[in-house]
């Protein structure tokens, strides 16, 4: 149970300890920053979700993809998502 105030965390089945949301949207801010598109955005911790560009990007789709990823499919996850320029 969390605490109030605690970020919240996202079920992971493949792994024994849910990991938190802030987490998993700092993982995507660093693969957008390899990728050369992290300049702009920002992290909406209530919506769970970053902004740029005049757009919206929800993250909860993304981190359950994620989270059901394994071995390769985890590690080819990022470069269908952030291509490289």
């Amino acid at each position: 149970m969390r605490n109030k105030g605690d970020p919240p965390h996202m079920f992971n089945p493949f792994k024994k300890k849910p990991f938190k949301i802030d987490d998993f949207a700092k993982l995507v801010m660093a693969e957008a920053k390899k990728a050369g598109l992290a300049e702009s955005l920002e992290y909406d911790q209530k919506s769970f979700c970053l902004i740029g560009g005049g757009q919206r990007a929800y993250l909860g789709n993304l981190c359950n993809d994620y989270c059901q990823a394994t071995g390769d499919h985890q590690k080819r996850f990022w470069e269908k998502r952030c291509p490289a320029p």
